[in-house]
Formats: C-alpha cells, sequence, structure tokens
C-alpha cells in the first residue's frame, strides 16, 4: 500500500504538467541562482559550522577552568541559550533586522534607501508600487 502511494506520488511529481520542469531547470541554472546558493547556503553553512564548533570548544573550556569569572560567562551563555525557547530565540534573531536597517555589509553595498528608490520606478506594464514613494509623497503634499 505504502510502495503504490509512493509511486503515484513520483507519478505526479514527474508528469504532471503544471510543474513545468523545463522552465524550473532553465532557472535554476542561472549564474545569479549558481551563485546565491555557494555564497548563501554553502559557504555560510560552513562558516557558520566552523564558528560553531570554536566557540563550542572555548565555552567548554571555560566550563572547565577553576577562574569563577570565565566559569560564570561560560555558564550564563549556556543558561541563556538553553532557557530560551527556539521560535522565541528565532523571532529575537530575524527581529534585528528591525535595527539595522542598513545591513551589516561593508560600506560599498547599496543603501536600503536606494532600494526603495529602484523600486518606485515603474518598469513598462507594471502596477505602480504599493509603498509611497518620494514624488508621490511631494504630489500629494502639494
Amino acid at each position: 500500500m505504502i510502495a503504490v502511494l509512493t509511486l503515484m506520488f513520483l507519478n505526479m511529481l514527474i508528469f504532471n504538467p503544471a510543474f513545468n520542469w523545463p522552465l524550473v531547470f532553465q532557472a535554476m541554472n542561472q549564474s545569479p541562482v549558481i551563485e546565491g546558493f555557494w555564497k548563501g547556503t554553502i559557504l555560510v553553512t560552513i562558516l557558520s559550522m566552523i564558528f560553531g564548533v570554536a566557540v563550542g570548544v572555548l565555552l567548554a573550556v571555560m566550563r572547565l577552568s577553576d577562574n569563577p569569572v570565565l566559569k560564570g560567562v561560560a555558564w550564563i551563555y549556556t543558561w541563556f541559550f538553553r532557557a530560551i525557547p527556539r521560535y522565541v530565540l528565532l523571532t529575537i534573531m530575524g527581529a534585528l533586522g528591525v535595527l539595522f536597517t542598513a545591513g551589516l555589509a561593508h560600506r560599498s553595498a547599496v543603501r536600503l534607501e536606494d532600494h526603495r528608490l529602484a523600486r518606485a520606478v515603474p518598469v513598462t506594464g507594471a502596477s505602480p508600487p504599493l509603498t509611497p514613494t518620494r514624488s508621490s509623497l511631494a504630489s500629494s503634499a502639494a
């Protein structure tokens, strides 16, 4: 029974024309997507694993230390991340973007304001932007 359901699911997944697999493969094989996959997924995963192991080893050494300050700092750090539920922690970390509206990138990065102005320029045949632009605010104030 499970094998039949699995084969039915695979048949639907492979042969359903609504998925439009040629378009999916064409979109996924573009250089920005592949570059984003390597930089945004693989590289960040590897760097976060290295950082996590390094911090974990440092905290373990601090907990084993005879120095009460090091032991206390390691205990508080560990307690903080064990005591807070994961979804609350994800919400807190996700909300940090509100504090850093310009981002944490280096100085040559494009500012958030430039993105808003770029979105304000309508593309031919596109609907007007949903957020107010500087020109629409100026015309409505006049």
